[in-house]
């Protein structure tokens, strides 16, 4: 047995099972996952590979990706040209990502090594993409809205400015258009406003693992910002 195939068998069970406990929402129907390697025929970069590729009307939370990093590169592509993640070293690493990747888009790999296969394990899951039911566009103003962390493993802190008072509305969407929290409501002052969502839906629950919209509305304009949510 050759030694990138070992080094395969011992890298896969660490994530081709994603935990139900980190995405208990999710039906494991939805799971996805594998165990492949990149082609490295010579000293350089390889091209990226093609992995997975989201189906129509689905998005795509890449959870969990472990490979092999024989002093050299792993990168993560979407549509392999758009780089989303990036670890040099020269040891095996293992990474929790919350990448999200949108409907119809391609997550691949890609390897920059002295020749020969570099093995990875993958894993992640798919949900629904339509939503129809929070609308995404912007109107007027931008109101300098910003989250972060993203993806969010504990506290979501959002900013917002306002150029004068206005009527606000910041709202906690899931991927059904189901509002899951109000973060603020009422009649602000001009200014700067930072609000958090403590990751709890309105009953007081922790919020299931996933994709979520953060959704503010003013009379001064409009905006959505979409995040992953890991528990």
């Amino acid at each position: 047995m050759s030694r990138c195939l070992l080094v395969l068998l011992v890298l896969c069970p660490l994530t081709i099972t994603p935990s139900i406990a980190a995405a208990q929402w999710v039906s494991p129907a939805d799971f996805r996952g594998g165990a492949d390697s990149v082609l490295v025929p010579t000293c350089g970069m390889s091209p990226a590979k093609d992995v997975f590729t989201v189906p129509a009307g689905q998005v795509f939370v890449l959870t969990d990706f472990s490979g092999v990093k024989p002093q050299g590169t792993l990168s993560i592509f979407d549509n392999a040209s758009v780089l989303r993640w990036q670890v040099i070293g020269t040891v095996p690493a293992s990474w929790r990502t919350g990448l999200v990747f949108e409907s119809g888009h391609t997550f691949s790999v890609s390897a920059d090594y002295c020749g020969g296969n570099v093995p990875f394990c993958w894993s992640g899951y798919i949900v629904p993409g339509g939503m129809s039911a929070v609308p995404l566009e912007d109107r007027g103003p931008r109101l300098g809205f910003r989250l972060s962390p993203n993806p969010a493993d504990q506290v979501v802190t959002l900013r917002f400015e306002l150029d004068r008072p206005a009527q606000v509305n910041l709202s906690i969407f899931d991927v059904q258009g189901r509002r899951v929290s109000t973060v603020a409501s009422g009649r602000m002052v001009a200014g700067i406003h930072v609000k958090k969502w403590d990751g709890r839906t309105q009953n007081g629950d922790p919020a299931a693992s996933g994709v979520y919209f953060a959704r503010l509305e003013s009379s001064r304009g409009k905006s959505v910002h979409r995040f992953v949510r890991l528990r």
